[in-house]
């Protein structure tokens, strides 16, 4: 998103910090003209879809057929002549499905897993590098949407293979078709059943769009506003925090914008007739407990998905093999892209690193210090009231946001996407790769307590 609203070059032309002004008609409002012609169109689509299917009556068949026309006119609206590529991933992906539904039924799972993976990957790897960036989130959220039903079919959540509109209406519903989050077929038939919309549905519209207004001005131009006074005297540590802030700003927006496509398509709604949709949850990645929180906190639906269908199913693997596994597949699920599998791996080092580490603490003093918070009442000797309790957490906070601005500063996307492994890693190098130092040291500290404690 970043590469596309950077303004800064335009209108930073002084030596002076730029004035409210400049920054309001020179990169506000230039960046929302630009937003605005692949958002407003997704929004007015959802909203029309929810209305269509929830005004009059109809077989649940035509329904389902109007989520896959309106998915596709957005796709088409949104990526032109890109969709096309969608289509034939679409289209080859399914037939393979319908093949193995039929040849492998208790299987479905792992095949159908490792076939989307394959065909992924050949797809980027023939794709044009300028171009396919751009489709990555999409084709990415089609894969997780097959898999997850071939999963489902397996363990008997879905009891039967669906009809060709709602398997279609399910890939291709208009709600988070572009910008996600990934959702499960049977969430995805419950939009068709009540309640209808009511005013609470309507206030969670309205503020998750306020949301994406607030981030997306903060990401567009607030970051480079605050730290273009710090030009003259900028070090590469705030370097490194400003470039990690500018990626995770940009990740709220497009995950604030899916809450908003998805409850204005129907998804959300509780028993007790709210709405509500979390995707990303900003206050535990801005003020983390630990990096397990944040990595939970990051996308929690694809937190959700990875646990339930690549996690869980690789349990017998032993705790760290899963965990390893889990974080390859995410991997291959964003692409064959250097930086982000390095960012990827090394935080499933840090995590089991500090999971493993935590609890153990946690066990041997009686203490709430684990990477999880403790429930409200819990049998801890020393509980979160504590003060050496509160100064080991704040302790492991702190060095939780060092190590989320240092790998997060490989991934600014304003950066021309890089093609050597030394190019993509060059800010991790002048960073002497303190973090990873830092994580290693705590591995050792984590094998001395265990073979002490």
């Amino acid at each position: 998103m970043s590469e596309e609203y950077d303004y800064g070059e335009y209108y930073y032309t002084s030596e002076e910090l730029p004035s409210h002004y400049y920054m309001f008609y020179y990169c506000i409002i230039p960046s929302f003209q630009q937003a605005n012609g692949f958002v407003l169109p997704v929004i007015i689509a959802c909203f029309l879809f929810r209305s269509i299917t929830q005004t009059y009556y109809y077989a649940e068949n035509i329904k389902h057929f109007i989520s896959a026309a309106t998915g596709l006119v957005v796709l088409f609206y949104v990526f032109e002549s890109l969709s096309f590529h969608i289509f034939k991933l679409i289209i080859g992906l399914s037939i393979l499905f319908y093949l193995f539904n039929i040849l492998y039924r208790k299987t479905r799972g792992p095949i159908i897993s490792i076939i989307c993976f394959i065909i992924l990957v050949l797809t980027e790897l023939s794709s044009d590098n300028e171009q396919w960036p751009r489709i990555r989130g999409v084709e990415m959220l089609i894969v997780m949407k097959i898999i997850s039903l071939a999963f489902d079919l397996d363990s008997g959540i879905v009891k039967e293979f669906p009809n060709m509109t709602s398997y279609f209406g399910y890939i291709l519903c208009p709600g988070n078709v572009v910008f996600g989050p990934w959702v499960s077929f049977n969430v995805y038939r419950k939009i068709f059943v009540n309640p209808l919309w009511n005013s609470k549905w309507l206030q969670e519209i309205v503020i998750s769009i306020i949301k994406t207004l607030i981030v997306f001005t903060i990401s567009a131009c607030c970051i480079d506003s605050i730290f273009f006074s710090m030009n003259n005297s900028q070090t590469k540590w705030v370097s490194m925090y400003q470039n990690a802030l500018q990626y995770r700003t940009s990740h709220y927006f497009i995950s604030f914008l899916s809450e908003a496509t998805s409850l204005l398509a129907g998804f959300g709604s509780q028993s007790d007739g709210s709405w509500k949709i979390s995707v990303a949850q900003l206050q535990y990645i801005e003020l983390p407990r630990s990096l397990v929180q944040v990595v939970v906190s990051w996308n929690l639906s694809m937190h959700q998905w990875l646990k339930q269908y690549i996690f869980n199913s690789s349990r017998s693997l032993g705790g760290f093999l899963s965990v390893t596994l889990t974080y390859i597949v995410s991997s291959f699920l964003h692409g064959l892209n250097y930086r982000l599998a390095g960012v990827l791996m090394s935080l499933g080092f840090y995590t089991y690193i500090e999971y493993t580490l935590r609890a153990k603490l946690s066990s041997k003093f009686n203490a709430c210090i684990a990477a999880r918070p403790c429930p409200l009442h819990c049998n801890h000797r020393f509980t979160k009231t504590s003060l050496a309790v509160k100064i080991f957490n704040a302790v492991c906070s702190i060095l939780t946001i060092f190590h989320l601005a240092y790998l997060g500063c490989l991934m600014n996307t304003n950066e021309i996407e890089a093609t050597t492994f030394s190019l993509a890693f060059k800010k991790w190098v002048d960073l002497s790769f303190i973090s990873h130092w830092i994580a290693f040291l705590t591995y050792v500290l984590y094998i001395i307590s265990k073979l002490t404690m």
